[in-house]
């Protein structure tokens, strides 16, 4: 021990940077890892949500692949702070297994070895965040709506057959009785059926698919609207000569209107107070823009947080593997917050402060006791349960290995 700790004094001596460089990588490769692992799972999940794309409206793979694959960066800005968290923790805990932590700590060398590689992660990972989060997220979301827009028209303008009841989703059936020249459907029927208390069928002699800000619909006319109640025989009808019908209705989709998050950030900082956006909700715009420019703030406080709580080695009976837990929760619990502080901004603007205070104070308060070369800790209550579920997590382990253990043994013809 005495001579690893001679050799360890001797290379944070002769190349300090050398060391930063070993940090700063095996934190990296781990972050990569996760965010690769966390990103390609999420991915995975939504490409299968949509996958009747292709099955039954008729879309390409390569289309559909490259929908899919315009929410990534928006996912990436949100799951590479959790990221880089776990990198940091699984960094700083391999160091403390590999009792590379005891060396640098014996070697009398100052915490910023450590602090530096990191904190250059934590800044490469913020500047990933915020150019997401402010140009890149949005500008996807707004392509990704061109293309769902250009899907939705090229379901009803081209792959609904003639004379034929299409089902499009689960409670929606499309009819058209012919296509004429210049795109005009004749004999339109569409019956709505997701709703829980009635159902609306449209009829109309004629429609026109038409494309405006980003939106797709389908201008009826001459036709009417059909409302009957599913808890009695009443029926309502409503003429028109004019109806333009969202064709975001026939994806299954409620919402009605541009996303705030596919708004553009400069959109966001000067607001058209005529658009439908700021009319309906001017709290929600302002939140969005204050989540977009404190995104950034978080993979240094995760940083600092991982780094005042176990950024020094210790033993395993001072419960090294309770610290990082600890540093988890805390950051989590962090993150969590704040993301009920921009909820509540949204109907208060006095709650917007606390949207940039909460990511300094996760960077400050550590900062102080990294300073001060102070190790922050949680409260005693707060540690006790958190004890208790490490204790309790060790114990599920044990028993698990041992229940493997006795099954291969039997598996095998050894006596258990």
């Amino acid at each position: 021990m005495i001579s690893q700790i001679e050799r360890g004094q001797n290379a944070l001596i002769m190349a300090p940077k050398l060391i930063e460089r070993y940090i700063f990588k095996r934190a990296l490769i781990a972050t990569l890892i996760a965010t690769i692992s966390l990103t390609g799972v999420v991915w995975v999940v939504k490409a299968f949500q949509g996958v009747d794309l292709i099955t039954s409206k008729g879309q390409s793979v390569l289309l559909y692949l490259f929908m899919t694959t315009l929410g990534v960066p928006t996912l990436i800005s949100v799951i590479l702070p959790v990221a880089l968290l776990l990198g940091i923790m699984n960094c700083i805990n391999g160091m403390n297994n590999d009792s590379e932590l005891v060396v640098i700590n014996a070697s009398g060398a100052s915490q910023n070895i450590i602090l530096r590689p990191l904190l250059a992660l934590g800044a490469m990972a913020a500047m990933v965040v915020m150019v997401i989060s402010i140009y890149y997220g949005p500008a996807s979301l707004s392509l990704l709506r061109i293309f769902i827009t250009q899907v939705r028209s090229d379901l009803v303008s081209v792959i609904i057959k003639e004379g034929e009841f299409n089902k499009v989703g689960k409670n929606i059936t499309f009819h058209i009785a012919e296509r004429a020249q210049g795109g005009v459907l004749r004999g339109v029927f569409v019956l709505d059926e997701r709703s829980d208390k009635e159902t609306f069928t449209y009829l109309a002699q004629e429609g026109v698919i038409i494309k405006q800000d980003g939106n797709a619909f389908i201008l009826l006319k001459d036709g009417e609207i059909q409302r009957a109640s599913k808890n009695n025989s009443n029926i309502s009808v409503v003429g028109f000569k004019s109806y333009a019908f969202d064709l975001s209705s026939f994806a299954g989709s409620k919402s009605v209107g541009t996303s705030l998050e596919e708004l553009p950030t400069r959109e966001l900082l000067y607001p058209d107070r005529n658009s439908e956006n700021y009319k309906r909700r001017p709290g929600a715009m302002r939140a969005e823009l204050h989540n977009r420019l404190t995104a950034g703030l978080y993979p240094f406080a995760f940083v600092l947080i991982v780094l005042a709580i176990s950024g020094r080695a210790r033993s395993t009976r001072q419960g090294f593997a309770a610290s990082i837990t600890a540093a988890f929760f805390l950051s989590a619990a962090l993150r969590g917050l704040s993301l009920v502080v921009i909820n509540a901004s949204r109907s208060s603007s006095g709650s917007t402060l606390l949207i940039y205070l909460l990511p300094l104070a996760g960077i400050i308060v550590p900062s102080i006791y990294i300073y001060l070369g102070k190790q922050m800790s949680l409260p005693k209550f707060v540690q006790a349960r958190v004890d208790q579920v490490q204790i309790w997590g060790e114990q599920q382990i044990q028993q698990w290995r041992l229940r493997s253990n006795i099954r291969k043994r039997r598996r095998s013809g050894v006596p258990s």
